[in-house]
């Protein structure tokens, strides 16, 4: 079946483009980011969904910050609007920061206990999901670290 196009784009076009582009006879797909063993335990957290799905979106890099928006062809300032210090990537507007380290200073968070926060985010994550596994800690000091992002 042949399609013939007027300029009007419908999903039958369209669909019919992905599956018949001359020009990409196999299409690749890129691997999303994020390790899937993390994503994996995110979805089987005790915690309200909409604190996993934007667990999800930090891991699959799904935030906007400022060096996001460039990789997706924005032409601005990667640089943090707010102390011009570094770059705003997700890791850094979530655990860098200070305004962010100083929230989880005051609520006692146990996420600078006794380990230091990485450049990594799926290492600073990791951190957080080790929390809820320690019995030193009452339940809600576990939880305070996903309210706080």
């Amino acid at each position: 079946m042949e399609l013939i196009f007027h300029g009007n784009y419908t999903v039958r076009s369209g669909y019919w483009l992905l599956t018949h582009d001359p020009l990409d006879s196999i299409p690749t797909m890129d691997k999303p980011h994020g390790s899937v063993e993390l994503k994996i335990k995110i979805w089987n957290l005790p915690i309200m969904p909409k604190l996993k799905h934007f667990l999800w979106r930090i891991l699959s890099r799904g935030i906007p910050t400022m060096e996001r928006l460039t990789t997706r062809g924005m032409r601005i300032d990667p640089g943090c609007p707010r102390c011009r210090r570094e770059n705003e990537s997700i890791n850094y507007t979530l655990f860098i920061f200070p305004f962010a380290t100083m929230a989880c200073r005051l609520a006692d968070s146990q996420i600078y206990g006794s380990t230091l926060i990485s450049d990594n985010i799926e290492d600073n994550i990791s951190k957080i999901l080790l929390l809820l596994q320690n019995n030193t800690i009452t339940d809600s000091q576990k939880l305070i670290p996903f309210w706080l992002l």
